[in-house]
């Protein structure tokens, strides 16, 4: 499994597509907007490291099944991207059936102090916020020494163009610390499927679609060691 990712990963990787700007018979101020727009996309894909994302994301599609890249806006009021795991990403079963849902969720660690800073209007509530960890709250009081909470990031589209009912909502345990109304016709996230299933909004993996073949090779593998260990160093008595 891990062989067959690494040979597609080292492949793909190898080219770095981009979007262009052609003109097709246009004047000189055409050619040189077209000129100017590409050197943008080059300057935006330098800042946004979307060559080195795009390797992360790429691989999380052929392990987990699904890479997510979420399109941002940074401190500086610039376009930014940042890879975000598909374990982190919740979508109703019913909801995302034939791969087009209406609302996701996105559960997040951050640090305390960093969402204190980020939103200080509700410093007190984030303060007193439940200490969150994936694993249990007791194994992160014992083992980790920073102090984590949990931000559940919500987005529903609007159920037609003029409807108001779109919403953006960011929560923690104990309160609502950001909501708007939401009027974008997409989710802020870029997915690239790996291997799209007939229903369904999640893709399979390499190691899924392996999995039979991998069973069988580890089977193979364990008979050939439990025979050279037994057999490893045979010896011949022969009479003197």
């Amino acid at each position: 499994v891990q062989s067959c990712i690494d040979a597609l990963i080292s492949r793909m990787t190898q080219s770095k597509p981009k979007p262009m700007f052609l003109t097709e018979g246009g004047n000189y101020k055409k050619r040189k907007l077209a000129k100017d727009l590409n050197k943008f996309i080059d300057g935006e894909f330098y800042q946004t490291k979307a060559y080195q994302i795009g390797e992360q994301v790429l691989r999380d599609a052929m392990v987990i099944g699904d890479g997510l890249v979420k399109v941002i806006e940074t401190d500086d009021h610039k376009v930014g991207i940042e890879r975000t795991l598909c374990t982190e990403v919740y979508v109703d079963d019913a909801d995302g059936m034939y791969g087009f849902p209406q609302q996701t969720h996105q559960l997040k660690l951050m640090d305390r102090d960093m969402a204190a800073e980020i939103y200080p209007k509700y410093k007190s509530s984030i303060m007193e916020a439940e200490a969150a960890s994936f694993g249990s709250a007791s194994e992160q009081t014992r083992d980790s020494i920073v102090s984590q909470i949990m931000l559940a990031e919500s987005w529903h589209l609007r159920s037609a163009k003029k409807a108001k009912d779109g919403r953006h909502v960011i929560a923690i345990a104990n309160d609502v610390i950001f909501d708007e109304e939401y009027d974008e016709d997409d989710f802020p996230f870029v997915k690239l499927p790996y291997a799209p299933r007939t229903l369904g909004f999640w893709a399979q993996g390499i190691p899924e679609q392996l999995m039979g073949i991998q069973s069988e090779i580890n089977r193979l593998l364990f008979t050939i060691q439990k025979t050279l260990h037994l057999c490893g160093a045979p010896k011949w008595l022969i009479e003197d």
